[in-house]
């Protein structure tokens, strides 16, 4: 039990350490930096946003390209 307690105890400094390194490196990055990253973050999702109503609209132009070669074919 001992034993299992100066482990825990071990790796709770070690993970401590790394996370007041995160923070002192995000206390580091200029305030320009992560202005820069949230307008990166907003462009990417407009991005993905209008991929996927073009694809949606690619999708419908599609099935109705489908339904009017099936009404092609019944025909003859």
């Amino acid at each position: 039990m001992q034993l299992i307690e100066s482990i825990l105890a071990e790796a709770a400094t070690v993970t401590n350490e790394q996370v007041d390194g995160i923070y002192r490196q995000f206390d580091l990055l200029p305030d320009r930096g992560l202005q820069i990253m949230w307008a990166l973050i907003i462009v990417t999702a407009m991005a993905v946003i209008a991929i996927f109503l073009r694809q949606k609209k690619i999708a419908k132009n599609q099935v109705d390209l489908a339904k009017l070669i099936e009404r092609l074919v019944d025909k003859e």
